[in-house]
């Protein structure tokens, strides 16, 4: 019973997979007008430029107006095929948009917050929907709720990050500096 009921899973996994394969974009920058949000859409299109695939990527935001801003910026400032990467325009408020959002991104990086307010729902649409989500939030609270929701997203296959770098960067460095500060007290400790 258990073997039918594994295989059972891999079959849904599989199909799971091929959802996923199958979806508009790859990438999807939600909050890509905010600071943050418009910097890693830089980097986005810098990568771009090199590596080309432009369609299969969005930017998403509320305002339609500032995500138009956005890519004829960075059209002029780092290539015209920036033109070419989709747009999504809703509020982190609205199931009905994050739904669409998750639906047709493999991934999305999300740049709003707070957190706690706009992410939980967002997460919760990712994992029903399927898609990997990252974000950049050092938000305590948020991280704990996320807690909750990873056995459903492990059975999903969805991957969720947090506090990818902008909060975690000063712990990290902190971090780093305690650890070369130990090794010189200690002496003669191995690796670097």
């Amino acid at each position: 019973r258990s073997l039918e009921k594994w295989r059972s899973l891999e079959k849904w996994r599989s199909l799971e997979k091929w959802r996923r394969m199958s979806r508009k974009y790859d990438v999807t920058i939600f909050g890509a007008t905010g600071f943050t949000g418009s910097l890693a859409a830089e980097h986005l299109a810098r990568r771009l430029k090199v590596e080309g695939g432009w369609s299969k990527y969005a930017i998403a935001g509320r305002s339609a107006t500032r995500l138009g801003e956005l890519k004829e910026r960075l059209c002029k400032e780092v290539d015209e095929r920036f033109e070419q990467v989709g747009e999504l325009v809703g509020s982190g408020s609205d199931p009905a948009f994050l739904e669409e959002m998750c639906s047709s991104s493999k991934v999305v990086l999300s740049y709003v917050g707070p957190y706690l307010k706009y992410g939980l729902p967002l997460a919760r649409a990712a994992i029903a929907h399927g898609s990997d989500l990252c974000d950049i939030t050092g938000e305590a609270t948020y991280q704990m709720e996320l807690l909750k929701m990873h056995e459903e997203a492990k059975s999903k296959g969805v991957t969720i990050l947090t506090s990818c770098g902008y909060d975690s960067v000063p712990f990290d460095v902190g971090s780093l500096g305690l650890v070369k500060h130990l090794r010189a007290r200690v002496g003669g400790a191995k690796g670097k």
